[in-house]
């Protein structure tokens, strides 16, 4: 998990990671869980981009139908079809994300930054007041991803800017 997922807790869009149990063979189900998260989530970006398309190609067929019914009718098919497949794409994306976030319990029980919570409320979980490298919150979470430390900034007490609150990936 790269440092702003650690703050953010979402997962990056862009790409697939796999995790580092690959070369081990040691996967739990979380990490299966979590790989299989990650593709979706490629998977519902590269479906955006083709619904746009499509809406852009039913808009220009619109347009150039200068008129003709059979073409208006097409490009008014293909905006609809873009739009409805584009509203159930983030249906299921909203579905997965709250499938995964209510397995892992992360999301709803691990506070964010900065509220009144401590570590030590979060340490039935695993957590714990680890001390990182770093002058700053980003090098401590940078210092922690090179871990594999999972962590938030802020719940440890007097607040040192490279002690955060982790927990092993």
């Amino acid at each position: 998990m790269s440092q702003s997922e650690a703050q953010q807790g979402a997962p990056a869009p862009t790409r697939i990671i796999l995790p580092d149990c690959i070369d081990t063979g040691n996967c739990t189900l979380d990490d299966i869980v979590r790989t299989g998260v990650a593709f979706a989530t490629f998977l519902f970006g590269l479906s955006a981009a083709l619904f746009f398309a499509i809406f852009v190609y039913g808009g220009a067929m619109y347009l150039l139908s200068f008129g003709q019914s059979g073409m208006v009718e097409r490009g008014k098919k293909a905006i609809k079809g873009a739009v409805i497949g584009f509203l159930l794409v983030m249906a299921a994306w909203s579905i997965v994300r709250f499938v995964d976030e209510s397995l892992r319990g992360e999301e709803a029980s691990a506070p964010a930054s900065g509220t009144a919570a401590t570590c030590t409320q979060l340490s039935n979980q695993g957590y714990a007041c680890t001390s990182l490298t770093g002058n700053t919150p980003q090098t401590a979470l940078q210092d922690a991803s090179s871990k594999n430390l999972e962590c938030y900034v802020g719940l440890c007490p007097n607040d040192p800017v490279n002690v955060l609150c982790c927990r092993s990936k």
